[in-house]
């Protein structure tokens, strides 16, 4: 598995997008992670994108019932890494919004999935952007963070 990683003006940004269709596979990459591509070693990086599993029992709905698609197993995996590299969900305080959303069996499916993982004292969020996903070009939304110190 490939991890790519982008240097640019003094930033680190590492992508992530885990498997989706196995919990174990997802947990197993997370607990994966090359630790020389994140911080401590590089304190100004940002990792985004899509980890496609609900970092929280909220963050995931089958219509109207909390999924279960996301194991606890690989929450914690999410959460060790967390601690780990010191990094923060900065979408975790926002007003909730879906950032992937499919019908599934007649079944609206809708998770807080694509995520920016960073130091809270360096990047601050902004939004997401649900434009092309509204527009049907995909179904997963795009993601603003803002660089405020270095």
């Amino acid at each position: 598995e490939r991890v790519p990683v982008l240097d640019f003006r003094g930033v680190r940004l590492v992508t992530v997008s885990l498997p989706a269709g196995s919990s174990r596979a997802r947990a197993a990459m997370l607990t994966r992670l090359p630790p020389d591509v994140l911080p401590p070693f590089h304190p100004i990086s940002l990792m985004v994108g899509d980890f496609n599993l609900a970092p929280t029992p909220e963050d995931g709905w089958y219509g109207r019932e909390k999924s279960t698609w996301t194991k606890q197993y690989e929450r914690q995996a999410f959460y060790d890494l967390w601690a780990s590299c010191r990094l923060r969900d900065l979408g975790l305080n926002e007003p909730w919004s879906a950032t992937f959303e499919r019908m599934n069996n007649g079944k609206l499916t809708a998770f807080r999935c694509d995520l920016a993982l960073a130091d809270e004292s360096i990047w601050r969020w902004v939004d997401y952007v649900h434009d092309l996903r509204n527009a049907g070009k995909t179904d997963h939304s795009g993601i603003l963070v803002r660089r405020i110190a270095s």
